[in-house]
């Protein structure tokens, strides 16, 4: 894509390309800045002659049909004479592909809590006729606060060719996001990046024979929502829910009370540390080496907002052309009458002299 694909780029006047994210074929995904609204936005580009691009704009438009806070908005598009661009909601975190890789499995009520969210989102769009059409752990993310948002609503399928996408198939990808969080193995239909689940006989085994200890209300749902036989997706067998809004609320049963879930899932991703943010804040001075190696972005596990305390040894800027620095001396300080002169008493130049020897104990 010889046209707008470079960092520096400006599209229609507003949005400046800042960072390639992924390339796949002619389509690029980029984080880029709005200078109009000044805030961080994501822009997939193809070329205005690629044969995606009028599904790509169909897909943008039935995305933009969806409200739901947990899902990433479409905010504009267009084709212009050389490209066909899509702009979305920035959402800074990690996805779920992220976290299996990172730190394996999540416990069995924070993955419930997980998909459940996913899930009363998706039900969302099913009600409106939408599907997402690649549901997979790449297009789930948690955020800064331990909130869940979609990516790609509609737009990921258009950008990869699936066709006749099919509310149906979204339900075996919620079962196959709920498989990945269990066992950080992805095994719902749409592509991923994640580590496929093992099969037996072409059939995705179970969840409780990939990992020992999951609960069997997970492990069923799973199981009857993923496996291939015919009719599958169409029946109930022991109150197994067959669309989005009945899931969501299968899981909720299980999770319970969700206070506190979404710090326990934040709690289990690796942390954030975004390389620019998009708060404005007032120039401050500009730091000196010293000041900028003490306020150095913090190591992994440590919170940004945490901070080292001042060093006694720095006070500052410093005049050079003074004296020259002087050891620390030991001593006792004298204050004058007026408590402001303070000189102090030194140590003898001589040592003192020895203490006399101990005297035997009379016999």
């Amino acid at each position: 894509m010889p046209h707008a694909t470079r960092p520096g780029d400006v599209l229609a006047d507003r949005y400046r390309l800042v960072d390639l994210l992924s390339e796949s074929g002619e389509g690029r995904f980029w984080r880029a800045h709005d200078r109009m609204l000044e805030r961080h936005v994501a822009i997939h580009v193809i070329r205005a002659d690629d044969p995606r691009a009028e599904a790509l704009m169909a897909a943008a438009r039935r995305s933009a049909t969806v409200l739901d806070p947990r899902i990433l908005r479409v905010l504009d598009a267009d084709v212009t004479a050389k490209v066909c661009y899509v702009v979305n909601e920035w959402g800074w975190g990690t996805s779920l592909d992220i976290v299996a890789a990172g730190t394996g499995p999540l416990g069995p009520r924070r993955s419930a809590w997980l998909v459940a969210e996913v899930a009363d989102a998706i039900a969302t769009a099913h009600r409106a006729g939408v599907a997402h059409g690649r549901l997979n752990p790449e297009n789930v993310l948690i955020d800064r606060t331990g909130g869940v948002r979609i990516i790609g609503l509609c737009v990921d399928a258009a950008l990869h060719g699936v066709p006749d996408v099919d509310v149906r198939d979204d339900l075996t990808d919620l079962a196959g996001v709920l498989y990945c969080a269990l066992t950080a193995r992805w095994g719902g239909q749409s592509g991923s990046i994640v580590t496929p689940a093992p099969r037996d006989h072409g059939e995705v085994l179970r969840p409780r024979r990939v990992r020992a200890g999951i609960p069997r209300p997970l492990d069923t749902l799973c199981e009857e929502l993923l496996h291939s036989h015919p009719n599958a997706r169409h029946r109930e067998p022991a109150g197994i829910p067959t669309d989005a809004r009945g899931i969501a609320d299968y899981l909720a049963d299980f999770v319970g009370d969700p206070t506190g879930m979404a710090h326990a899932l934040l709690s289990s991703t690796p942390p954030v540390l975004p390389d620019e943010e998009l708060v404005v804040l007032p120039q401050v001075p500009e730091l000196t080496p010293h000041e900028s190696a003490r306020t150095a972005t913090p190591s992994r596990g440590t919170p940004a907002a945490a901070s080292e305390p001042d060093d006694p040894a720095d006070t500052g800027d410093t005049d050079s052309s003074g004296d020259t620095e002087r050891p620390t001396e030991a001593g006792m300080p004298i204050f004058g009458p007026d408590g402001d002169d303070v000189s102090w008493l030194e140590r003898r130049s001589t040592p003192a002299p020895p203490p006399p020897p101990f005297e035997s104990p009379p016999e």
